[in-house]
């Protein structure tokens, strides 16, 4: 049974964790509080057979469950185990997790009413299942071979007439017109569309995306991210958020289309400098963005394609983080 000093001293030791802070003076702790969610994650639990949680092991220390330090510090160094097998490394999660590691193992030691730990007791992980590699069916191997440098020699250059087809084939395709004011609302059927109809249409469908695999909205991001805060990266100095911009929409308060574009623009730009790259969050910011860009396309079958489709738009070939060069997909040119 632990002693009031012993639970007080494994309180400042998990409080210290808290303490540590990102450049943007947010803890690092924060993704380590929960649990993933099984019905998104489950290759999660398929490879680590003990998660553990820093909620979870502040609940086990209240109710009473630990009865030796040792115990407690198990677990503690089991959060940070299981980030460092399941994450790759040099990824934000990875770095953060050895953080946190080496300032538990510091900190603990310096309490005098708790035991020197043991080395923390090892769980062996589950070896993780690969699955299958996205585009199976295109030779991804290096162009130029197993050392991957382009055999210059061995490609020809393009012939003249090969030049004057791409010639007459640009000449006879439509010139863009440049921008208008009007932007995307250029769609054909959108013009004698009362414009904040189609702003408050595409915020509505912002706020209908689903995590893939859960109930939880993507457009909860949005509201963890202060409308106040400026951030040094950003390239305004104005409070944004996804609230200001529904309450400009509803006192009908942009000009013009542009006007509501560049403000979704900034939204979506202080989402991706508020959360860290790689975290749930920045995630859902990406989808979101890609959506909005869908739904604002100027190819009216790809905004209603966007305006329809339930697909979670970071798996689409092409898409954040699945992106693959045309040097290595291999693509047979046409002329």
């Amino acid at each position: 049974m632990l002693t009031d000093a012993q639970k007080a001293a494994i309180l400042r030791v998990y409080d210290g964790l808290w303490d540590v802070k990102n450049s943007r003076g947010k803890p690092i702790a924060e993704p380590f509080a929960f649990l993933p969610d099984k019905s998104a994650w489950k290759d999660y639990y398929r490879v680590i057979p003990h998660p553990r949680s820093l909620n979870g092991v502040k609940e086990n220390l209240d109710n009473g469950t630990y009865q030796t330090t040792q115990a407690v510090f198990d677990d503690l160094s089991l959060v940070f185990a299981n980030a460092l097998h399941f994450n790759e490394d040099g990824s934000v999660i990875h770095n953060d997790a050895r953080t946190l590691k080496n300032t538990l193992e510091a900190t603990w030691p310096a309490e005098p009413e708790l035991n020197p730990p043991r080395p923390a007791t090892p769980m062996r992980p589950v070896a993780a299942t690969p699955s299958a590699a996205p585009y199976d069916d295109l030779d991804a191997s290096p162009v130029g071979g197993a050392t991957g440098e382009t055999n210059w020699e061995s490609m020809k250059p393009r012939d003249k007439a090969g030049d004057e087809i791409v010639r007459k084939t640009e000449s006879a395709l439509p010139r863009w017109k440049g921008p208008s004011l009007e932007g995307w609302m250029n769609l054909e059927g959108q013009a004698a569309r009362d414009p904040y109809k189609v702003y408050n249409d595409i915020i509505n469908r912002l706020k209908t995306v689903k995590d893939k695999g859960a109930d939880t909205l993507a457009s909860d991001a949005f509201t963890r991210i202060s409308e106040a805060a400026v951030l040094s990266e950003l390239s305004f100095t104005t409070p944004m958020s996804l609230a200001l911009i529904e309450n400009r929409v509803a006192l009908r308060g942009y000009p013009a289309p542009k006007d509501f574009d560049m403000d979704m623009a900034r939204l979506f730009e202080k989402g991706r400098r508020w959360f860290e790259e790689g975290s749930k969050d920045y995630g859902r910011i990406l989808i979101l963005q890609r959506l909005y860009q869908g739904l604002t396309s100027s190819t009216a079958a790809a905004a209603a394609l966007a305006r329809n489709s339930n697909q979670n738009f970071a798996s689409i070939p092409a898409g954040p983080g699945t992106r693959i060069g045309l040097l290595r997909m291999r693509l047979p040119l046409r002329a």
